[in-house]
Protein backbone atom coordinates (compact mmCIF):
# COMPACT_ATOMS: atom_id res chain seq x y z
CA UNK A 1 0.00 0.00 0.00
CA UNK A 2 1.27 3.46 -0.84
CA UNK A 3 1.64 6.29 1.67
CA UNK A 4 -1.31 8.70 1.56
CA UNK A 5 1.09 11.70 1.58
CA UNK A 6 3.84 10.64 -0.80
CA UNK A 7 4.65 7.95 -3.39
CA UNK A 8 6.64 5.80 -0.94
CA UNK A 9 5.48 2.50 0.53
CA UNK A 10 3.36 2.84 3.71
CA UNK A 11 4.41 1.08 6.90
CA UNK A 12 2.68 -2.27 7.52
CA UNK A 13 -0.89 -1.74 8.80
CA UNK A 14 -0.52 2.05 8.51
CA UNK A 15 -1.45 4.66 5.92
CA UNK A 16 1.85 6.58 6.09
CA UNK A 17 5.46 5.80 5.32
CA UNK A 18 7.98 6.14 8.15
CA UNK A 19 9.15 9.61 7.00
CA UNK A 20 5.64 11.07 6.76
CA UNK A 21 4.68 9.48 10.07
CA UNK A 22 7.67 11.07 11.82
CA UNK A 23 6.94 14.42 10.18
CA UNK A 24 3.29 14.28 11.29
CA UNK A 25 4.30 13.40 14.86
CA UNK A 26 6.82 16.25 15.02
CA UNK A 27 4.23 18.67 13.67
CA UNK A 28 1.66 17.54 16.24
CA UNK A 29 4.22 17.93 19.07
CA UNK A 30 5.02 21.49 17.91
CA UNK A 31 1.31 22.34 17.68
CA UNK A 32 0.62 20.94 21.19
CA UNK A 33 3.58 22.86 22.61
CA UNK A 34 2.22 26.12 21.14
CA UNK A 35 -1.21 25.41 22.63
CA UNK A 36 0.38 24.69 26.04
CA UNK A 37 2.32 27.97 25.87
CA UNK A 38 -0.94 29.78 25.15
CA UNK A 39 -2.67 28.05 28.08
CA UNK A 40 -5.13 26.21 25.83
CA UNK A 41 -6.46 22.66 25.99
CA UNK A 42 -4.73 20.49 23.36
CA UNK A 43 -8.07 18.82 22.54
CA UNK A 44 -10.74 21.56 22.40
CA UNK A 45 -8.52 24.69 22.54
CA UNK A 46 -10.47 26.17 25.46
CA UNK A 47 -8.62 27.88 28.30
CA UNK A 48 -6.59 25.42 30.39
CA UNK A 49 -3.70 27.37 31.92
CA UNK A 50 -2.46 24.71 34.37
CA UNK A 51 -3.00 21.43 32.50
CA UNK A 52 -2.61 19.92 29.01
CA UNK A 53 -6.35 19.35 28.71
CA UNK A 54 -9.28 21.21 30.22
CA UNK A 55 -11.36 19.54 32.91
CA UNK A 56 -14.05 18.29 30.51
CA UNK A 57 -11.65 16.89 27.87
CA UNK A 58 -9.56 15.18 30.55
CA UNK A 59 -12.63 13.59 32.04
CA UNK A 60 -14.01 12.52 28.64
CA UNK A 61 -10.66 10.97 27.76
CA UNK A 62 -10.48 9.15 31.09
CA UNK A 63 -14.05 7.86 30.83
CA UNK A 64 -13.51 6.70 27.26
CA UNK A 65 -10.25 4.94 28.19
CA UNK A 66 -11.40 3.41 31.49
CA UNK A 67 -15.11 2.82 30.98
CA UNK A 68 -15.42 2.61 27.21
CA UNK A 69 -17.86 5.53 26.94
CA UNK A 70 -18.50 9.08 28.08
CA UNK A 71 -22.11 8.52 29.23
CA UNK A 72 -21.12 8.99 32.90
CA UNK A 73 -19.64 12.46 32.28
CA UNK A 74 -22.32 14.46 34.11
CA UNK A 75 -22.43 11.96 36.98
CA UNK A 76 -18.64 11.93 37.33
CA UNK A 77 -18.56 15.74 37.51
CA UNK A 78 -21.36 15.68 40.09
CA UNK A 79 -19.43 13.07 42.08
CA UNK A 80 -16.31 15.28 42.02
CA UNK A 81 -18.40 18.18 43.35
CA UNK A 82 -19.98 15.96 46.04
CA UNK A 83 -16.48 15.02 47.20
CA UNK A 84 -15.64 18.75 47.14
CA UNK A 85 -12.63 17.99 44.94
CA UNK A 86 -10.99 15.90 47.65
CA UNK A 87 -9.49 12.39 47.54
CA UNK A 88 -11.82 9.64 48.74
CA UNK A 89 -9.00 8.09 50.81
CA UNK A 90 -6.68 10.90 51.93
CA UNK A 91 -8.95 13.98 51.76
CA UNK A 92 -6.18 15.75 49.80
CA UNK A 93 -7.41 18.42 47.36
CA UNK A 94 -7.31 17.33 43.70
CA UNK A 95 -7.67 18.92 40.26
CA UNK A 96 -9.21 17.11 37.30
CA UNK A 97 -6.58 17.00 34.58
CA UNK A 98 -3.74 17.27 37.05
CA UNK A 99 -3.90 14.74 39.89
CA UNK A 100 -7.50 13.49 40.16
CA UNK A 101 -8.41 9.97 39.09
CA UNK A 102 -11.67 8.04 38.96
CA UNK A 103 -11.30 4.80 40.92
CA UNK A 104 -13.41 1.66 40.99
CA UNK A 105 -14.15 0.78 44.62
CA UNK A 106 -14.46 -2.82 43.48
CA UNK A 107 -12.06 -3.18 40.55
CA UNK A 108 -13.35 -4.44 37.23
CA UNK A 109 -10.82 -7.30 37.58
CA UNK A 110 -12.84 -8.44 40.61
CA UNK A 111 -16.26 -8.04 39.01
CA UNK A 112 -16.80 -4.34 39.76
CA UNK A 113 -19.23 -2.46 37.55
CA UNK A 114 -18.76 0.74 35.58
CA UNK A 115 -21.46 2.52 37.59
CA UNK A 116 -21.38 5.70 39.63
CA UNK A 117 -22.04 3.84 42.87
CA UNK A 118 -18.82 1.86 42.29
CA UNK A 119 -16.72 4.94 41.47
CA UNK A 120 -15.10 7.66 43.53
CA UNK A 121 -12.42 10.26 42.95
CA UNK A 122 -8.98 9.65 44.40
CA UNK A 123 -5.56 11.21 44.02
CA UNK A 124 -3.85 9.60 41.00
CA UNK A 125 -0.86 8.48 43.08
CA UNK A 126 -3.17 6.81 45.58
CA UNK A 127 -5.00 5.07 42.71
CA UNK A 128 -1.69 3.65 41.43
CA UNK A 129 -0.84 2.48 44.96
CA UNK A 130 -4.25 0.82 45.34
CA UNK A 131 -3.77 -1.27 42.21
CA UNK A 132 -6.50 -3.92 42.00
CA UNK A 133 -7.33 -4.04 45.72
CA UNK A 134 -10.96 -3.43 46.53
CA UNK A 135 -12.06 -0.63 48.84
CA UNK A 136 -11.99 -2.69 52.06
CA UNK A 137 -8.63 -4.31 51.25
CA UNK A 138 -7.05 -0.94 50.50
CA UNK A 139 -8.40 0.69 53.67
CA UNK A 140 -6.97 -2.22 55.70
CA UNK A 141 -3.65 -1.81 53.87
CA UNK A 142 -3.61 1.91 54.75
CA UNK A 143 -4.15 1.11 58.46
CA UNK A 144 -1.24 -1.37 58.42
CA UNK A 145 0.91 1.16 56.57
CA UNK A 146 0.03 3.95 59.02
CA UNK A 147 0.75 1.73 62.03
CA UNK A 148 4.08 0.53 60.63
CA UNK A 149 5.19 4.09 59.91
CA UNK A 150 4.16 5.27 63.41
CA UNK A 151 6.10 2.47 65.12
Amino acid sequence: MKCTHCPRQAQPNLKLCEGCSQSNNASKRRQNELLREQGLCITCRQSSPETLRCKICTLKNSLRRNLGSTELLAGALQLFDQQQGRCGYTDLPMTIGKDASLDHKTPRSKGGANTLDNLHWVHSGINRLKGNMDHAEFKAFLVVLRDSLAG
